[in-house]
């Protein structure tokens, strides 16, 4: 866990060099958390796909208990997700759009049943919190490499990703909401490092931290260390360079 560097640690250019390897370590951390994307296996160019489809229609068919639906959608948007990845790679990017929009139809799925389950889902809202933030990572690299045709349905698919981790870590927060501060501190740690993102993302994502966190506060939990987290995160950015608009340090945790 990102813990900072010593405050009095001399001298100043040592320090902000911890602080760099500190948030760089916490993005790659960050990573290992989240279960590598499965490999494709049959592709859509391929005259087997179709049996591959209609198998999976199959189980999700015969599959009566909700969380494992809601499991098994997911599983499915993210074979969507590197079918997409792999047909892009070979230059046969005319599948994109199609792979992109089905991955978007089957993680709103997922998520819409995990929402409905409730607590019984949380296992699986921690498991797309983690994950679509490395989903929107290929997406991004997707979008560079596929014509203009397509790229209005890549967008649509990593808006659906920026949504789900929404969704998801609201849904986690409501239930488990330690583990809910603990994956937004951590894509706060990658965002510092990867400022491209954006601060109105970086803002969406702190608030809702910052809300959870009060919410615990006033049942009694003690936050501390989330809060020290936090306020070096914060710090992170103003040493890998400037960027207008971020956000300031919150009150309180100065």
């Amino acid at each position: 866990m990102f813990n900072g560097p010593d405050k009095d640690l001399k001298p100043v250019g040592h320090v902000r060099c911890m602080k760099k390897t500190c948030a760089m370590l916490s993005a790659l951390l960050l990573m290992g958390l989240v279960m590598a994307l499965p490999k494709p296996g049959i592709t859509p160019d391929s005259w087997l796909y179709g049996f591959k489809r209609f198998f999976e229609d199959l189980d999700l068919a015969f599959t009566f208990n909700e969380v494992a639906r809601a499991e098994k959608y997911f599983k499915y948007a993210e074979l969507r997700l590197t079918e997409a990845k792999e047909m892009v790679e070979r230059g046969r990017s005319e599948y994109a759009r199609k792979l992109a929009e089905e991955y978007e139809r089957m993680l709103n799925r997922s998520l819409e049943i995990a929402e409905k389950v409730g607590e019984e889902g949380v296992n699986v809202t921690e498991v797309v919190a983690t994950s679509t933030m490395t989903h929107l990572n290929v997406l991004e690299q997707i979008y560079e490499l596929v014509s203009e045709e397509a790229r209005p349905a890549i967008k649509r698919a990593m808006e659906a990703s920026r949504r789900g981790n929404e969704r998801a870590l609201s849904v986690l927060g409501a239930y488990e909401p330690e583990r809910a501060v603990e994956i937004s501190i951590q894509i706060l740690e990658e965002k510092a490092v990867e400022v491209r993102e954006g601060v109105g993302e970086y803002q969406r994502v702190l608030n809702r931290t910052l809300s959870i966190i009060e919410r615990l506060k006033s049942e009694g939990v003690d936050t501390s260390r989330w809060e020290q987290q936090i306020t070096e995160v914060l710090s992170t950015p103003g040493e890998l360079g400037e960027v207008p608009g971020a956000p300031g340090m919150p009150e309180g945790l100065e």
